[in-house]
């Protein structure tokens, strides 16, 4: 355990001694999180977000590691009946020095802390898919940082409760001013499912949410002995146990609009990455233009 605190430490490191003015953040992010509470929290669901709130697996830590020396990966536990995935955000200082959050987790004390490591301004928060782990919190953040804009897959939009009448800015294949240039970005536009992937271009990686990802013994094996158990059988079911694959659960929908399928994963594919984060289970996966191309192959036969 102490060796692991350590790899945590190490990971924070980042060049620097820049800080953020960060007084009153976490009063501010809980205020956020209230206001957006007591609403559905997905367009194709009307779950309560204090079911939800349960598969977040509150007062679990958060770990970080430093991807790159610009990408560090921020992960929390998300499952059910012990079982944990993980639900992981990826924080990348851009050129300009500003901060690109994929994905935000729940804006913990902790997790305010790893950030003021990070130096740099919040400017842009990602939601990038429907599926609500991945949009959860953005109201939060966006409460805490007022100078943040926020980016959401399409459909997403009309759902998000902003203060101040803010609007997100809806994802396209298009990548905003913003981050042209470093990071490119493609849209699958699937009725049931939308998900914008990313590409980071100077670390080549690919950031993905829930298209395609991976639960492997390796991962497995960090769970408890019950949770693991059950955890394999859940990713031998939903096909992606020790394989990087698009979740079976998915594929129906996506091979009823297959034509739109091939040309999305087409677009990811020319893109330039070795290496895919994905929002859940074992991370990063390697050869990953190789990756990439395999797990979608098995839905495109």
């Amino acid at each position: 355990e102490e060796e692991e605190e350590e790899e945590e430490k190490s990971a924070l490191a980042v060049n620097g001694e820049e800080r953020m003015p960060w007084d009153g953040l976490l009063e501010s992010a809980a205020a956020g999180f209230e206001t957006f509470s007591g609403r559905p929290f997905s367009p194709l669901s009307t779950v309560p977000s204090e079911v939800y709130a349960h598969l977040l697996l509150e007062g679990k830590p958060t770990r970080v590691l430093q991807l790159t020396p610009c990408m560090w990966d921020f992960s929390q536990p998300f499952g059910a009946l012990g079982m944990n995935a993980v639900t992981r955000m990826v924080v990348i200082k851009l050129e300009n020095g500003s901060l690109f959050v994929h994905s935000p987790l729940d804006l913990t004390e902790e997790v305010i802390s790893f950030m003021m490591l990070l130096g740099g301004p919040v400017k842009h928060i990602v939601l990038p898919n429907n599926s609500p782990e991945h949009w959860h919190f953005g109201p939060q953040w966006a409460n805490a940082f007022p100078d943040a804009t926020v980016y959401a897959a399409p459909g997403l939009e009309d759902h998000l409760v902003l203060e101040d009448g803010k609007q997100a800015v809806v994802l396209t294949n298009e990548a905003p001013a913003a981050w042209a240039g470093e990071i490119e970005q493609a849209l699958m536009a699937d009725p049931l499912f939308k998900e914008v992937v990313f590409c980071h271009k100077p670390s080549k990686t690919l950031l993905v949410s829930d298209c395609a990802f991976m639960i492997d013994d390796a991962f497995l094996s960090k769970q408890e002995a019950p949770s693991a158990f059950s955890l394999a059988l859940v990713a031998e079911l939903a096909g992606v146990h020790n394989q990087f694959a698009c979740p079976l659960f998915f594929q129906p929908s996506f091979r009823v609009n297959e034509r739109k399928l091939r040309a999305w994963v087409d677009e990811v594919l020319e893109m330039e990455f070795e290496v895919i984060v994905p929002a859940h289970g074992a991370s990063p996966v390697k050869k990953g233009k190789q990756q990439f191309r395999r797990a979608f192959a098995r839905v495109l036969l």
